[in-house]
């Protein structure tokens, strides 16, 4: 997207930082293994590895990497909604908006 998107050498810089900063995300793996094929995760771990190659080294890439292929869908969208409600709450504040 970030090539296609920001193709001009103008936009070349915001380009790199874009592509490096995406390619640690690794939770992404578990919305497009809920939510499309096997065909689309295995690219996006390609595409992972392709651009940061430096993920082959971190422990959180293997780990979603694998879960991600190894979990059915039907298994892992409850524990998506398991690590939100009970995990994520605790860490994120509550944000109260004034209307």
């Amino acid at each position: 997207m970030y090539q296609r998107v920001l193709a001009e050498k103008k936009f070349q810089k915001l380009r790199k930082w874009g592509i490096k900063h995406m390619a640690k995300n690794y939770i992404g793996l578990v919305q497009i293994k809920n939510y499309a094929s096997q065909k689309y995760l295995l690219r996006e771990i390609k595409l992972l590895i392709k651009y940061r190659w430096q993920n082959l080294f971190n422990l959180k890439f293997w780990f979603f990497s694998i879960s991600c292929l190894i979990i059915p869908q039907k298994a892992l969208r409850p524990l998506v909604d398991l690590y939100k409600e009970k995990i994520n709450s605790k860490l994120i504040p509550n944000i109260h908006f004034e209307y």
